[in-house]
């Protein structure tokens, strides 16, 4: 289908894209919120009460035809995804396959008939687009061109120049996706193949889930390496130049949506390859897994997801109603089995308040730290970039170690100015390229040094003797006492280094001071930072310098690759940081989850402060409200809801401003003008928020929510009151 009507290599591809090109974007929309509903409400009825085979198929075949016309509608506004779902198309129709005609057979027959289909499609794919690239279309003078139809609908702003390109790579991303899924099925059909483990093995001991573990990791690890270079080369080859009358479009945020699919894709297969009981078995032999789920289950995570998830959860919500007017009259709940039912010991006013304030807080650093922090940098660039190099250096070196001193500063794009500030300067003066890219970095490293000592002898080191201080950082838990053990390890080690690099820089910084480490040994330990982020970041600040010419386009573009290379980088020694905390924990949880003398005192805070926290929750209950304010909290939830959806459409919320521009031209001289319209009504209605949060503690302040909470509190740790629960 694909190949046929979308893919540039069919000559149907142009029309077909131009007609789906005018079809409004809402029809996209409406199909994808009924197909969810339907589906929400579908998988309802059948988990309280199995359709019949006939209402089972006649809706799975309505469901999928429904899912194909919204990714069909939606190609011209959302290329990567929608030509994703379309391919997606033909492993999903293996599965009727598998019940129509083959259900009789083996699943290890099934699986080998699956992958040698799969791979059979991927090499079509290939073999359809291969020609084409060679042989060319006419007027083409490079490989890359598209045919003239293609760049009349671009050139025309009848399609976007995303869609097209995706137009002209979906064949060999087919080809991918369709391996992808062979390999997935070969291994599976190598899994059924042996024995199946005993039940005396503990689970990861048998053959069958070596097999698995390993060929996942394998996998994983050559995808992750794949979307690195697919996302660097769409940030270096895909961004900033005009081509056919648009300007061609940063693509690595679908690059990384597309990878998250994957990886969730490869999540549920293993879930449904193991199994939910092995998964569970092997879950609860985690020490890790424990500590996580501990942490897990607060209002702050469970707020957090219903900030992210609220539109479904409601849906679902909806779905559990329908259901019950429909069949569950007369039933027990056992019986209906809501699919809410998780959420019925939730806290909802703290759920919504503590929701509210995420998205508060998400929306002022996104706009006040990040674009505040963005200007202010290019504001020193554009001051300081003429001064002579020392003094520039020494100016520079005390601006951003102040910079940094801020919790939130982000410390790439503050070694990217560096780069370009110091470089501007020396090459100003004569210096050459690599001398001012050498001393650039120099100074960047060793601020970065400078600070890691100011916020650990002087931020973190005075509040090593609070109690208070020490039990927010949670250092009495057995997650942080093995980051501890970590960072206590004497000399230079892969776990310390990979913990000090990884992390971020002001979190980490200060924990060394809380915990009294030696100065010294975090200077040798976090040095690595060098290579990591600082000259990578250096580099792009210098390669950003080159305004015009022929050599413009390589330079930003490899200005682009090296920050995307600091970032894997950063998420690399993050994960391998993750790995050592994990290792630690496993082999020494007992030892860990033991009280110390000194953490006594911290556990008996942690006490009062839970106790106060639910006793002021118990007297702000959400059927204790008065029904306005429970209208405000909800309104205000809306509201932030709306402001980070708003947020998400960056271009139409605020103009384009680098590192690299001017205030004075680019924002008139006014700082407030790189805010567009859409933009400040998602300020607004952040602002509404912190209002409806402002009503909702003045209220409990005026009605004793406040003062009773101490009470229930004293009540409580002295044991005259009832328990507070």
């Amino acid at each position: 289908m694909v190949l046929a009507f979308i893919s540039q290599i069919s000559p149907l591809a142009a029309p077909v894209v131009g007609t789906l090109a005018v079809v409004p974007r809402a029809v996209a929309y409406t199909t994808l919120f009924a197909t969810v509903a339907i589906a929400a409400i579908l998988w309802h009825f059948h988990r309280a009460q199995p359709l019949g085979n006939a209402v089972f198929w006649l809706s799975w075949w309505s469901l999928t035809g429904l899912a194909t016309l919204t990714a069909v509608l939606s190609v011209p506004h959302h290329p990567c995804f929608s030509i994703a779902a379309i391919a997606f198309l033909g492993p999903v129709l293996l599965y009727p396959l598998r019940h129509a005609a083959m259900s009789k057979a083996p699943e290890m027959e099934w699986f080998n008939v699956a992958w040698v289909a799969s791979a059979l499609a991927a090499v079509v794919c290939l073999a359809a687009w291969l020609p084409w690239i060679c042989m060319g279309s006419e007027g083409r003078e490079k490989w890359t061109d598209w045919p003239s139809p293609i760049r009349d609908l671009v050139e025309n702003h009848v399609i976007s120049w995303k869609c097209a390109f995706a137009m002209w790579a979906c064949p060999p991303a087919m080809c991918c996706e369709m391996t992808l899924v062979a390999v997935l099925c070969w291994v599976r059909a190598r899994y059924t193949s042996l024995e199946a483990p005993s039940d005396d093995l503990t689970p990861g001991s048998s053959a069958r889930q070596v097999l698995l573990v390993s060929s996942v990791k394998q996998v994983a690890g050559w995808l992750f390496a794949l979307l690195m270079l697919i996302w660097i080369q769409a940030t270096m080859n895909a961004t900033g130049q005009q081509e056919f009358n648009q300007r061609r479009e940063d693509m690595s945020d679908e690059v990384v949506g597309l990878a998250f699919l994957v990886f969730l894709t490869m999540s549920l297969w293993i879930l449904d390859t193991l199994g939910p009981a092995e998964i569970a078995a092997a879950m609860h032999q985690s020490k890790m897994v424990q500590e996580t789920t501990k942490l897990l289950q607060n209002d702050w995570v469970r707020a957090f997801v219903f900030l992210i998830a609220g539109v479904p959860m409601g849906l679902f919500l909806l779905a559990d109603s329908a259901y019950y007017w429909v069949c569950g009259r007369g039933k027990e709940e056992r019986e209906i089995r809501p699919i809410m039912l998780w959420t019925v010991d939730w806290r909802w006013t703290s759920i919504l308040v503590k929701a509210s304030w995420l998205g508060f807080i998400y929306v002022s650093v996104l706009v006040g730290v990040g674009k505040l922090t963005t200007v202010l940098l290019a504001a020193i660039n554009e001051h300081f970039s003429g001064w002579p190099v020392f003094t520039v250096s020494a100016v520079m070196f005390v601006i951003t170690l102040v910079i940094f001193l801020f919790p939130a500063a982000p410390g790439p794009p503050i070694y990217v100015v560096m780069g370009i500030v110091i470089c501007s300067s020396a090459e100003a003066q004569g210096w050459s390229f690599s001398a001012a890219l050498l001393w650039a970095t120099l100074v960047a490293f060793l601020m970065k040094l400078a600070f890691t000592a100011v916020a650990q002898k002087f931020i973190g080191e005075p509040f090593a003797d609070s109690d208070s201080v020490r039990r927010l950082v949670g250092i009495h838990t057995p997650y942080m006492r093995a980051i501890e053990r970590i960072l206590r390890e004497p000399g230079f080690t892969m776990a310390k280094v990979t913990l000090l690099v990884g992390g971020p820089d002001w979190p980490v910084a200060v924990l060394c001071g809380v915990l009294r480490l030696s100065v010294m040994s975090i200077q040798l330990c976090i040095s690595p930072v060098l290579l990591q982020s600082v000259f990578p970041s250096v580099l792009a600040g210098a390669l950003l310098l080159v305004q015009s010419g022929p050599e413009e386009k390589t330079t930003h573009g490899m200005a682009e690759v090296t920050l995307v290379v600091a970032g894997g980088l950063q998420l690399l020694v993050g994960m391998v940081a993750f790995y050592y905390v994990q290792d630690v924990l496993e082999h020494n949880y007992e030892e860990l989850s033991q009280t110390r003398p000194e953490d006594m005192k911290l556990e008996e805070l942690e006490a009062k402060a839970d106790a106060i926290d639910r006793a002021f929750w118990r007297e702000s209950a959400w059927e204790l409200l008065p029904v306005w304010l429970k209208a405000v909290l909800v309104g205000g939830l809306l509201c932030i809801q709306a402001s980070v959806a708003l947020l998400s459409m960056h271009e139409s919320c605020f103009k384009k401003f680098g590192l690299m521009s001017s205030v004075e031209r680019d924002l008139g001289g006014n700082v407030l003008s790189i805010v567009q319209p859409y933009g400040w009504l998602a300020v607004g209605l952040a602002g509404t928020t912190a209002l409806s949060l402002a009503s909702f503690y003045l209220w409990c302040r005026t009605h004793g929510a406040g003062s009773a909470r101490t009470v229930l509190e004293k009540e409580q740790l002295e044991g005259e009151g009832k328990p507070i629960i």
